[in-house]
């Protein structure tokens, strides 16, 4: 009789921890913000479905989220937390990926893989996004992590497995275009580069042509199934033709995404610990010749130089390089680690990381105190040219603690390597600087997700949702009510596109029409306007209104002492791109005024 060991129980016990913490970080408060442009345009698409309201401008752009989304909205209603759930399911399954891979990576560096993963700024907050990124992201990983150990003897499951990883993938559209090119840039180059995998991927092939009819049969049936939710949305065919004609446009020259400046911004601000750690495991991988070190290496630089050249670029599409690089991460820490670990050390190593982190800490709360000086007015700084312009850069008496604290905390373990053991020392400064990065990435990611998921200096979208769409839904309901309706069955004229945020935020409205322009004939109750002006628009009677902001867009041109109150506090002066006024009939306003 076999008998399951208990480091394997404890192993699946600690997976399954992590999961959970995934699992919570991503749907704590998931619906708490309302959507943006495009998250509602994918949202639209799958409500106009269900009502059997067919719009030919509502194409999905991802019919792999359309066909989650689909369910999530059949069994828990049209909400933002439902039309989020199905791309935060897919990041919490995500985080068991390097299970399938622990035989590569080793079971410590496979667990501690997964954790950077859960914890991940940019994965998190894909996982909290309405859109087919993450879910194109997991199922490519389960492609190959299902293809490995087919590979590896295997049984036919993990083949069929593959197949209908892949079938959802390629119905994932436009992402799977970055996805697939990257996959395949670093097996080329792996081809290249390494004598043994040319030698192994001729009798890996051999074994997939022997399988292939099950295998092509599988990916068709799912990409099939997906696109058109099992035969009942048929025009998500087109749909997904249309989604990977857009992904390959993305490579055309002109520049309708993000700057690849903001996409390196914010690797490099919110995900130090997934960054610095991965170029370590990758360093280390090279050094070593790990192979899937080494392939996960070249995936994330091919993905960040297909970003780079692509037009279409959203911050978003960093999952593809932080998934790679979290693995790398989880790798390199088991290994530093493993390197200087020695129980005997251990309460010296203790004493030195409390050491370093209490300096560490030190110097970031002078930093703190630096960016609250800035922002309350009170600076002092001294004034740079360079290239005829004006920098104002803090002075270097204000930095000199700091980094005075952050050379000393060094000095310390330098001290306590040469006077008691320089595993101690090294052990303790691993781990104060993992626990640091740690800290500072999970904070950036409840940052981009939960303490200002509105705010465009947060840099995860170029134009997000303001939260008064909310307060504006709230006022309209108010207003609904007084005027002895239900408080949604009121009429609105809305000067807005029908696949916006605004027709998300009134879809439970059903008597809101949506028009280009207004004129003299439109009377109804309310209507919603863009801010041209302070006066009343042309309307067939009088109108009270009060403003409301959509959206606002961050103006990264700061040159004076704002850019250390955006690396501490992520503000930053925004612009009002889209103010709206919600005006209200006179006579009901009156009504309103009197009944309050």
């Amino acid at each position: 009789m076999t008998t399951r060991s208990p480091a394997l129980s404890l192993e699946n016990a600690l997976y399954g921890l992590i999961f959970l913490a995934a699992l919570g970080l991503r749907l704590l408060n998931l619906g708490a913000h309302p959507l943006n442009d495009g998250e509602a345009h994918e949202a639209l698409a799958v409500l106009a479905q269900l009502r059997g309201h067919a719009d030919p401008t509502l194409v999905p752009s991802s019919p792999a989220y359309f066909f989650i989304t689909y369910f999530s909205f059949l069994i828990f209603g049209a909400s933002e937390a439902a039309a989020r759930l199905g791309p935060a399911l897919a990041g919490s399954v995500l985080v068991l990926v390097p299970s399938l891979f622990r035989d590569l990576l080793g079971r410590p560096a496979a667990l501690a893989a997964s954790g950077m993963l859960a914890v991940s700024a940019s994965l998190l907050a894909a996982s909290r996004s309405a859109d087919g990124t993450l879910l194109v992201l997991l199922a490519l990983a389960i492609v190959v992590g299902a293809l490995w150990r087919f590979l590896q003897g295997g049984r036919t499951a993990w083949l069929l497995a593959a197949g209908a990883a892949l079938g959802f993938g390629v119905a994932g559209g436009s992402s799977f275009v970055l996805g697939l090119l990257s996959l395949s840039g670093a097996g080329l180059i792996l081809r290249w580069t390494l004598p043994r995998v040319a030698a192994g991927l001729r009798p890996a092939a051999a074994r997939l042509w022997q399988e292939r009819r099950p295998f092509f049969a599988a990916v068709g049936l799912s990409a099939v199934v997906v696109s058109t939710v099992a035969l009942v949305y048929l025009p998500g065919l087109g749909a997904l033709l249309d989604a990977w004609m857009g992904g390959l446009a993305g490579f055309v020259p002109a520049q309708t995404g993000r700057l690849p400046f903001e996409l390196i911004l914010f690797l490099v601000v919110d995900e130090p610990l997934v960054v610095i750690l991965g170029a370590i495991g990758a360093a280390r991988a090279f050094r070593t010749g790990h192979l899937l070190g080494q392939a996960l290496s070249w995936f994330a630089l091919v993905a960040l130089a297909l970003l780079l050249v692509y037009g279409n670029r959203q911050v978003i599409d960093v999952a593809w390089v932080a998934a790679p690089l979290a693995l790398l991460a989880g790798y390199a820490l088991f290994e530093l680690l493993q390197a200087v670990w020695a129980p005997s050390e251990l309460p010296l190593a203790l004493v030195q990381a409390g050491v370093t982190a209490a300096l560490l800490g030190f110097a970031l709360l002078n930093l703190a105190a630096l960016a609250e000086t800035a922002r309350t007015g009170s600076f002092a700084a001294y004034q740079l040219q360079i290239f005829g312009q004006t920098l104002r850069v803090p002075s270097l008496a204000q930095l000199g603690i700091a980094a005075l604290a952050v050379a000393l905390a060094f000095v310390i373990g330098y001290l306590v390597a040469l006077g008691w053991s320089e595993r101690a020392a090294q052990l303790g400064l691993v781990t104060a600087l993992s626990g640091l990065l740690f800290a500072m990435t999970l904070a950036a990611g409840w940052g981009v997700t939960q303490r200002q998921p509105g705010s465009p200096a947060e840099l995860w979208w170029a134009e997000p949702a303001s939260p008064e769409v909310s307060l504006l839904v709230a006022t309209l309901e108010n207003v609904s009510n007084y005027s002895g309706a239900h408080p949604r069955d009121i009429d609105v004229t809305v000067q807005a596109s029908e696949t916006g945020l605004l027709a998300w935020a009134l879809r439970d409205f059903p008597h809101a029409s949506f028009v280009d322009r207004l004129d003299p004939v439109v009377t109804s109750p309310v209507v919603i306007a863009p801010l041209a002006d302070q006066e009343n628009p042309t309307l067939g009677s009088t109108y009270v209104g009060q403003d409301f902001d959509l959206r606002s867009r961050w103006t990264p041109d700061q040159t004076g002492p704002e850019w250390i109150v955006w690396l501490a506090y992520r503000q930053a002066r925004t612009i009002v791109t889209e103010p709206v006024v919600l005006w209200v009939r006179q006579d009901l306003a009156q009504l309103q005024s009197t009944g309050n």
